[in-house]
């Protein structure tokens, strides 16, 4: 119920007594009156804080799931990310073997340079 609806049932109840005619009862019902309406002031002020304080902490709820949202697929970017390169270093290194098994299967010359032609364009195509 209504803090306005209460005090038109109070009012209602308070004029419609006899005894309201007589000066003491009228100020102890005055002062009861007030003290009612405090009472429902209060509370509504109370109730009206609390919804604040909710929606605030459900607004950072939900910013904080969004970023829980956002660092999981960033965590899952950056994973496909590494298998890729770990992939590319993978190939990359058994070229660079494959290259060093050939210079040891290949007889060495004595005064000269072991690298020919080809060895330059394979270490350029390692990439």
């Amino acid at each position: 119920m209504s803090p306005l609806a209460l005090l038109s049932i109070g009012a209602e109840l308070l004029a419609s007594s006899p005894r309201l005619r007589q000066g003491a009862t009228f100020a102890a019902y005055g002062i009861a009156g007030c003290i009612l309406l405090g009472v429902v002031w209060y509370s509504g002020r109370q109730s009206c804080r609390l919804e604040a304080k909710m929606a605030g902490l459900k607004t950072q709820l939900a910013q904080k799931a969004h970023d829980l949202k956002v660092q999981a697929s960033v965590s899952a970017w950056m994973k496909d990310r590494k298998d890729a390169a770990e992939q590319a270093n993978a190939e990359l290194q058994g070229k660079v073997d494959e290259y060093a098994d050939a210079l040891k299967k290949r007889p060495a010359a004595a005064n000269s340079c072991a690298l020919t032609d080809d060895d330059v364009r394979r270490l350029r195509s390692i990439r």
